[in-house]
């Protein structure tokens, strides 16, 4: 079973070495395309949130996070004028896929640069995990008996927007 997370673990590594990264998507007009893949050690914590969400890791990958988050954004370009504060002006449309041994999450969103020193940005994403190795990927928590219980995988989502 290790061997098999193993396995995932370093497939997702090669897949994330191959970026194809312009060198300042912000500026590049039209299509760009990159990956990062995260990998964390985590100390010892108590902190327990409330509600449905992506559950710690525990057992013999406890404290630990990996994925890989592979990004596909378009950048429009906006000319309101020559001017310093009015270049670099965009509309950059950014989708991703976050990966990990556990999870799936689909992303999108939406950034408008008017002036230089203004962003407004909109987005919104979707998870959903399973049950692998006795680790649970998505669960709720109930608080009154500070337990967590296993949620389905792809039968319930965990959804996120912001403004």
């Amino acid at each position: 079973m290790k061997i098999t997370a193993f396995s995932i673990m370093a497939g997702m590594l090669i897949l994330s070495s191959f970026t194809l990264a312009a060198e300042d998507m912000k500026k590049a007009k039209g299509w760009g395309f990159s990956s990062v893949t995260d990998f964390a050690y985590y100390p010892e914590s108590d902190f327990v949130a409330g509600g449905t969400h992506f559950a710690p890791v525990t057992g013999a990958y406890s404290k630990t996070e990996f994925r890989t988050t592979i990004h596909a954004k378009y950048t429009l370009p906006v000319p309101f004028n020559d001017n310093s504060l009015f270049s670099g002006n965009s509309i950059v449309f950014d989708t991703a896929l976050e990966l990990t041994p556990l999870s799936v999450m689909p992303e999108f969103s939406v950034s408008f640069t008017p002036v230089a020193f203004f962003n407004f940005s909109a987005g919104g994403m979707a998870g959903s995990a399973w049950q692998f190795s006795g680790v649970h990927g998505l669960a709720g928590y109930d608080s009154k008996n500070h337990k967590y219980t296993d949620e389905k995988g792809f039968q319930t989502w965990l959804y996120k927007t912001w403004v």
